[in-house]
């Protein structure tokens, strides 16, 4: 069975200058990229937007590019 690719906010909810913690889970990504770099397939990063973000993570599956997921 193929598990779905996860990407979520701990706080989907943040004022503007506080922080809160990105996640994925993409364990059956042959390759995951945020932004530019590449990242393991299950991570996290901390973001403090001070305005409206974009958050895209970007998966290889074994056929090549599977999707672009996105946060806002």
């Amino acid at each position: 069975m193929v598990s779905a690719p996860q990407f979520w906010l701990d706080n989907p909810t943040v004022r503007p200058g506080a922080c809160t913690w990105l996640r994925w889970n993409t364990a059956e990504s042959r390759a995951v990229y945020f932004g530019n770099a590449e990242v393991e397939a299950v991570g996290q990063r901390r973001v403090c937007p001070y305005a409206d973000e974009h958050y895209v993570l970007r998966l290889r599956g074994e056929g090549g590019w599977l999707t672009n997921l996105r946060l806002t």
